[in-house]
This record gives structure tokens, C-alpha cells and sequence, in this order.
């Protein structure tokens, strides 16, 4: 009996998300063995490679590729995932990159083209998108089964504003090894801010439950005194002529109170999720909201999905399994984050960038 294959994965940025989530998992995980740590701090790298008991440890990429590695997670901030995740996507090499992808969409459409032509594959760190609500939301409207969209909306309201305030205590106070830079979600110069933190999830929801990307969006930010977004509110015109709205806000006070919800309206039904809840409804015709099974906020939200089905893509022998979060949503998401930010600036409508080869 041929033995099952277990893939060698390399983790490069071992921050607090790093080491709060993905080596735990991966750890964990039967068919993965963490073979190589990378990161730019020397004594960091060298500290989680002894806490994870991971036997290479570098600050550069390349010694990541020299390791060998079938997979490999870039978990830096977001001001630094492309140069990492290119090198490793043209060594042929399967590549998670947390959210956002990339902060420049032609970068993200650029990882994209990459994984096309060496055959590696891309996955974005959207949790969401692998909770069973969103397969069978995915399902039934990408599917037709509601008729043609008429409105998405999203609203996402979280309890980070003491991050991007410059506070990351928060994340030591749970369960942290390292905390991040203050800078991260403070700075606006490194993609800090609720688009880039905490929206980019409510906007991989919307484009993924529903098949399309975004043409064109009007932006507004309200900063709260921050030197970054607290809240945003964006009216999007989607690429089949339907429109959609989401909303932001990192101002919530406590993670428990919360608000992640979507609606989807169809010229047939309409669909409501709730992912803090656990709740999917679903209404065809004149029926009313009939409700799936409720999912428990693990299942909900599967914060470990991400590097699981990493770690099954690399192995499978097949290599066609379609991807729950494949660049391309990644891609479109950072681009209608783009326009955004140009459009709230600018105070008028913006573009979605997308290259002609993509439509």
C-alpha cells in the first residue's frame, strides 16, 4: 500500500496571526509537516521555530525555497505579501495569502498570472468562504436558483478600533505569541484601516456567494479622530448591471455584540446570512425565509479552513479541485478596495480595475 503523501509547508511572516492560527493548525493537521519559518526578524523566526519545533529558519524567501516546500502560508502585513508570495508562485510553489491579498490590484491580478503559468496554486485567507452556508449560498445563487441578482447588501461591524489606533495589546491579551507592529493597521501608508482589515471579508462574502465582480463603487470613510477609516459605506455597480451596498465599522465595543450580515435579493427570492449566528435563510418565490441548519460559530466562521485546504490542494493528485478562495476574489477584492479608497478621497465614482484578459 502506497503511504498517503503528507505536504511540506513553509509559513513566511510568523506575527500574531501566524502563531495564534496557522501553525497551531497546521500542526495539527495529519497530512502537513512544518518544515521552514521565515520572517525578517532573526530572533523571532528563531524563536517560533523553537516553539513550533520547526527545523528551518531564515529571513529570506529564497531559503524557504530551498527547503523544499510543497505549500507555503505568507502571513506578513499587508503591505509586504507580493514580493514573497511571487517568488514563491514562480518556484512552482502552492501559496496562501492572507487578507488583503496584495494592497495594489494590478499586484494582485500580477499573483494571479503566475499561479496561471507555473501551475501553482493561489488561495486568499478568507475564512468565510469555506463555511458550509456560503457552499450552499454559492450554490443556489451563482446557480440561478433565486433568478437574476438584483441587490447585495453587507454589513460588517467588529470590534477593532483599539488596533487601528495603534493599540495591538489586544492581541496578546489573546493568546498572541508576538503582537504585530503598531503600524499595521494604524499606518495609512501600509494598508492599516477597516477597508483593508475588516471589510475586504464582507466584500469576498458578496463577490463569492454571487459569482460577480465589481465594476464601479462610490465611496464615503469616516475616520473618528483615527489617522486611518473607522467606518466606510460603499454603493458598488456589479459586473452584470445589479447593484450592491456594504458597510463598515471596526467601532463595536466588544467582539460578542459584533453584526455580520448579508442580504441577496433576486428577481425569484432572496437569501439572508448571518455569520455571527450561524444562520442562513433562504426564500423562493412568495415562500417565506426557510431557514438552514444553524451552524455553531466555528463552523461558521473556519478560521483553520484556510490552511487545511491549502495543505489538500497541494497533495491532491488530481490538481482541478476548484478553490473556495482562489485569487481571483482576492484580486477583485483588492481592486474594489482600491476604488474605494480613491473614491472616498476624490469624493466621485471610481473604476475597478481589472485587466482585459480577466473579463
Amino acid at each position: 500500500m502506497t503511504a498517503t503523501r503528507v505536504a511540506r509547508v513553509a509559513v513566511v511572516g510568523v506575527g500574531w496571526w501566524a502563531c495564534r492560527l496557522h501553525l497551531v493548525a497546521l500542526k495539527q493537521n495529519p497530512d502537513a509537516v512544518v518544515v521552514a519559518l521565515c520572517d525578517q526578524d532573526r530572533s523571532r523566526v528563531d524563536e517560533a521555530a523553537r516553539i513550533f519545533d520547526v527545523p528551518v529558519a531564515v529571513t529570506d524567501v529564497a531559503g524557504v525555497i530551498d527547503a523544499g516546500v510543497d505549500c507555503a502560508i505568507v502571513a506578513t502585513p499587508h503591505d509586504s505579501h507580493f514580493e514573497p508570495a511571487a517568488a514563491l508562485l514562480d518556484a512552482g510553489i502552492d501559496v496562501l495569502v492572507e487578507k488583503p491579498m496584495t494592497l495594489d490590484p494590478v499586484q494582485a491580478w500580477d499573483l494571479v498570472r503566475r499561479a496561471e503559468r507555473t501551475g501553482a496554486r493561489l488561495h486568499v485567507g478568507y475564512p468565510f468562504l469555506h463555511s458550509p452556508h456560503l457552499t450552499r449560498l454559492r450554490a443556489v445563487l451563482a446557480g440561478g436558483q433565486l433568478g437574476a441578482p438584483v441587490l447585495s447588501q453587507g454589513l460588517f461591524a467588529t470590534g477593532v478600533h483599539r488596533l487601528l489606533a495603534g493599540d495591538v495589546s489586544t492581541q496578546l491579551e489573546h493568546g498572541g505569541l508576538f503582537a504585530s507592529s503598531a503600524s499595521t493597521y494604524s499606518d495609512p501608508r501600509r494598508g492599516g484601516g477597516q477597508m483593508n482589515s475588516q471589510m475586504t471579508h464582507a466584500v469576498a462574502v458578496m463577490l463569492s456567494a454571487t459569482g460577480l465582480y465589481p465594476k464601479s463603487v462610490s465611496a464615503y470613510s469616516n475616520f473618528g479622530g483615527l489617522q486611518v477609516d473607522l467606518a466606510d459605506s460603499l454603493a458598488v455597480g456589479m459586473s452584470d448591471g445589479s447593484v450592491a451596498t456594504i458597510a463598515t465599522t471596526g467601532s463595536v465595543l466588544s467582539h460578542e455584540a459584533r453584526i455580520e450580515e448579508y442580504r441577496f435579493f433576486a428577481a425569484g427570492g432572496h437569501a439572508c446570512l448571518d455569520t455571527v449566528r450561524g444562520r442562513l435563510g433562504i426564500s423562493r418565490g412568495e415562500m417565506p425565509l426557510r431557514g438552514e441548519p444553524d451552524l455553531t460559530e466555528a463552523e461558521a466562521n473556519p478560521e483553520r479552513a484556510t490552511s487545511i485546504a491549502l495543505v489538500a490542494a497541494a497533495i491532491d493528485p488530481d490538481r482541478t479541485r476548484p478553490l473556495a478562495a482562489p485569487g481571483e476574489i482576492g484580486a477583485d477584492v483588492v481592486a474594489l478596495l482600491a476604488a474605494a479608497v480613491e473614491s472616498a478621497t476624490a469624493g466621485k465614482p471610481v473604476e475597478a480595475y481589472r485587466p482585459p484578459t480577466a473579463l
